[in-house]
């Protein structure tokens, strides 16, 4: 359903890559899939979008965003990423 509504903003878009955001290991195990993971799967199937599933590690855990405003989200997710070297 998600995918379905985001799609519409895709067609600005060269051949977009769509990479999810990764969680770290522990909130995935306890939550079971990534949400980021399933929309960019939907929406790049039957496209000719690249999914770059892997493109991206989470190098350290961050709380939870949601009660952050932007610039202290931010500062929480600074660093908590890099593009996984082997997919370079």
């Amino acid at each position: 359903t998600m995918a379905g509504l985001m799609e519409r903003h895709l067609a600005a878009f060269d051949a977009p890559i769509l990479v999810p955001v990764p969680l770290h290991r522990w909130r995935i195990w306890r939550r079971g899939y990534n949400q980021s993971a399933l929309i960019a799967a939907a929406l790049a199937r039957g496209r000719e979008f690249e999914f770059g599933r892997d493109l991206l590690q989470r190098t350290k855990a961050t709380p939870p965003l949601m009660h952050m405003g932007p610039a202290e989200r931010r500062r929480v997710v600074r660093g908590a990423f890099r593009v996984d070297p082997r997919q370079m």
